[in-house]
């Protein structure tokens, strides 16, 4: 049955011809190392004139060695057995480990200089966990405000009791953090930040419960002390902001209908509003932070931090006051964010500047401009000479006229034009334009469809099933993940071969 929906999968993509690569390893499981492998192509159906960006699991291989010149032999034998050309990869899909996206001898690179055509984006999804990650990182107080927030979730975790009561108070759970995972942040910032009020005076209760231990009473009173400054309080409001925006945006890049010029316009936009409200940002937490102090009755104009005083200081610069002193770690984080956000997807925007142009309907279809059109689509041609001629900035005008005149209609995605030159039959006519769109909607911006594969492989290969075979494994994956495409699956035809088979006894 599983060789059956491989098949199926196979077909699709041989039909579509060109595809993207996406692949990704996982830690060691029950002592086997697994890459994942998705291919991500466009399926047009001319019967019933619809078009789709599918991103399709094909299995697991087990790998011995990480390097890179294992890894591309292991990636190169599997896309032969599938029958697959590489000939027709038009791009690849990895994380930023430097093994897979190292620009001298990565895999990207290796299967490059055999395919000059297959162009390599990074993981964006990975890139902007990465950007969070350091700007976390920029000063102790934000370490320290993770922790705090770490802590209040192990804290009450370790016992069911506390989890209880915590359960009593809050209509939320609590959530940990994951190094690997940034959108957990967001999970663990917002309740805490909605709910203060209600854990802190669960944290109360427990230290004037004579009945509990004295343990927890002590660590409940640690807890709320360090929940109760004004560091914690101010930075609170001003990471529940900030980590909303990211993970709206890491939400959206994980959609495998997501297009790398539509990635690059949602990174640029974070970026941009990130730099324009810097100032409103740190003044809204600031002030929150202050009036949350003034009702729990918090100090926090202490003695200013005196630094040592650099050439050129007048002797006041020398000293910040509590207020000062967290403007300055806020506006440095966002310093951090919104340099990481500009150093990290230089590869997406070169790619968008390039090509992105193939991609943005509106300026394709409805714009007046036909100079920087002829320009874009020469530098596409020179590129894609075997798969498009120069003819393509012509047939584009005429899809623009074509278009004018269905003032019923108007296009907005690239699978919409796609849908709209198959449904009029102008692919035929047009040939150009179809493949130019399709060859650009293979690039991917992310691999999560390999990490979702990785919360099924967790769950099919446990320790209790270590001894199951790698064929076994990727069979039961298969018709896991591929679960649209195994409902399709006939399977009267499949048991009536399997029927048909001669039987053998077996003796016991």
């Amino acid at each position: 049955m599983a060789s059956t929906v491989r098949k199926s999968l196979l077909r699709g993509i041989r039909k579509a011809r060109y595809y993207g690569l996406m692949f990704d390893t996982t830690p060691d499981l029950a002592h086997r190392e697994q890459m994942s492998q998705v291919v991500r192509y466009v399926e047009i159906d001319y019967e019933r004139n619809t078009v789709r960006v599918r991103e399709s699991f094909l299995g697991f291989i087990q790998v011995s060695r990480k390097d890179a010149e294992s890894l591309t032999k292991d990636i190169l034998e599997k896309l032969e057995k599938d029958g697959m050309e590489l000939q027709d990869c038009r791009s690849q899909c990895y994380d930023n480990a430097a093994v897979m996206a190292g620009h001298r001898s990565g895999v990207a690179q290796r299967i490059h200089e055999k395919n000059n055509l297959a162009v390599f984006v990074n993981c964006d999804n990975h890139s902007l966990n990465l950007v969070g990650v350091h700007a976390a990182k920029e000063d102790v107080k934000m370490v320290t405000f993770f922790g705090t927030t770490d802590s209040s979730y192990v804290f009450f975790s370790r016992s069911t009791q506390r989890w209880q009561r915590l359960k009593n108070a809050v209509t939320v759970s609590l959530k940990s953090e994951s190094e690997t995972r940034w959108s957990s942040r967001t999970e663990a910032v917002k309740p805490v930040n909605n709910h203060l009020e209600e854990i802190l005076q669960v944290l109360q209760d427990m230290i004037d419960d004579e009945d509990e231990t004295i343990e927890t009473r002590g660590d409940a009173e640690q807890l709320r002390s360090h929940l109760l400054t004004y560091g914690f309080l101010t930075l609170l409001g001003f990471w529940n902001k900030i980590l909303a925006r990211i993970d709206g945006v890491q939400k959206r890049l994980q959609d495998p209908k997501m297009n790398f010029h539509y990635a690059a316009v949602h990174l640029k936009a974070l970026q941009d509003r990130f730099d324009g409200e810097r100032k409103v940002l740190v003044s809204e937490a600031l002030e929150v932070g202050h009036r949350l102090c003034e009702e729990w009755d918090v100090d926090f104009e202490r003695r200013p931090r005196w630094k040592k005083r650099m050439p050129g200081e007048k002797s006041r610069d020398a000293g910040l006051t509590a207020r000062e002193e967290m403007e300055r770690v806020m506006k440095g984080t966002l310093d951090r964010l919104n340099r990481e956000l500009g150093e990290r997807f230089t590869r997406l925007y070169d790619t968008d500047a390039k090509f992105g142009f193939l991609l943005d309907i509106e300026g394709l279809c409805y714009s007046a401009d036909t100079e920087n059109l002829k320009k874009n689509c020469e530098n596409f041609c020179k590129m894609y000479s075997t798969d498009v001629d120069v003819q393509l900035c012509d047939k584009i005008l005429d899809v623009r006229m074509l278009l004018a005149a269905q003032t019923d209609m108007r296009v907005a995605t690239p699978e919409q034009l796609l849908k709209f030159i198959v449904q009029f039959g102008y692919d035929a006519t047009y040939p150009n334009l179809p493949i130019a769109i399709q060859i650009m909607l293979t690039i991917a911006v992310s691999v999560a469809s390999c990490e979702r594969s990785f919360s099924k492989l967790k769950l099919i290969l446990s320790c209790l099933g270590a001894s199951m075979g790698q064929g076994r494994l990727c069979d039961l994956a298969l018709l896991s993940i591929e679960r649209e495409e195994t409902d399709k699956t006939d399977f009267d035809g499949i048991i009536d071969q399997f029927a048909s088979m001669k039987a053998r006894r077996v003796q016991l």
